[in-house]
């Protein structure tokens, strides 16, 4: 808004150099200079307080309006002489600074500040198998529910057994409560069976299936390098003595190359077959055979 000193010196110009002294009302001319400025500063006054006001435009109208009301009443309040024709022609002058006036505050009014929209919230991350992790975070997505897991949303190891070695790397699940175990989860002194190893028929090659297994015994031989065994090729009574031997010691051998192949150290190993002088059921049936066919680890003292 106009400061009070320049609409005070706006209203004086604009009522000198506005209207032309010679078209200047009658009753004007013959006041004093003192009573035309005070007439002047009450027309300004009366518009600057229009103009200040707290909406932000107000129609030159009404500006100019009380400039009039000001004026007349200031020129009726200080020259009782005058004529009703010279109040109307001073009227008319004080409308038109307060319509100048006015008009000129509009102009120069900012426009209102477009009203911010709310932001817009951010929706929580979602955790659609329950397990307290966040999606965004959860490296193991459709955890079953109830099933405690670690930071990264996957399921804590177990230990079935309860010997110190989680279940994905314990070759001995049964071990009794206070067996001093080995790094595999079996008792030290005891021939640990590799369970699920299995070869093509009548050959030394392992199975798909079995080279899974066999990862799995060398990642935890790597991580205890203090392990030393001698990896044990059995065979049922089917067949001669003598290929029975050497069927066990290729299979044995096979074993051993296939380990160190992924990284255990060849020093802790050997290999031994024993054909079928170990048996650990009856090789009268199925079962016993099956049971009979196997490769152990057996520690070394």
């Amino acid at each position: 808004m106009l400061p009070w000193r320049n609409a005070i010196i706006f209203a004086l110009n604009s009522l000198y150099f506005g209207v032309h002294a010679t078209l200047l009302p009658r009753g004007i001319q013959r006041m004093r200079p003192v009573r035309l400025i005070l007439i002047a500063m009450a027309t300004a006054l009366i518009a600057q307080g229009c103009a200040s006001s707290r909406y932000n435009e107000i129609h030159p109208i009404w500006c100019g309006l009380g400039g009039a009301v000001a004026t007349g009443l200031a020129v009726s309040l200080m020259d009782s002489d005058l004529d009703s024709e010279d109040r109307n022609q001073a009227a008319a002058a004080g409308f038109g600074a307060g319509t100048l006036i006015c008009a000129v505050k509009n102009s120069s009014a900012p426009e209102p500040a477009a009203p911010r929209s709310a932001p817009t919230p951010t929706p929580a991350p979602r955790d659609s198998d329950g397990d307290g992790v966040t999606d965004d975070r959860d490296a193991c997505p459709g955890t079953p529910a109830g099933t405690p897991v670690d930071s990264r949303g996957c399921p804590l190891p177990k230990d079935g057994d309860k010997d110190g070695v989680k279940d994905d790397d314990d070759h001995c699940k049964d071990t009794p409560m206070g067996t001093d175990v080995n790094g595999m989860g079996c008792a030290k002194e005891r021939n640990i069976k590799l369970e699920g190893v299995h070869f093509e028929f009548d050959s030394a090659q392992l199975t798909a299936e079995s080279m899974a297994i066999l990862d799995r015994t060398a990642r935890v031989m790597k991580e205890n390098s203090d392990l030393n065994f001698t990896v044990g090729g059995h065979t049922d009574s089917m067949g001669s003595d003598t290929y029975n031997m050497s069927l066990s010691d290729r299979r044995a051998n096979a074993v051993r190359d296939y380990l160190i192949s992924k990284g255990v150290n060849g020093d802790n190993l050997n290999a031994m077959g024993y054909g079928e002088s170990q048996p650990v059921a009856s090789n009268d049936t199925d079962e016993g055979r099956a049971m009979n066919r196997r490769v152990e680890l057996a520690p070394r003292m």
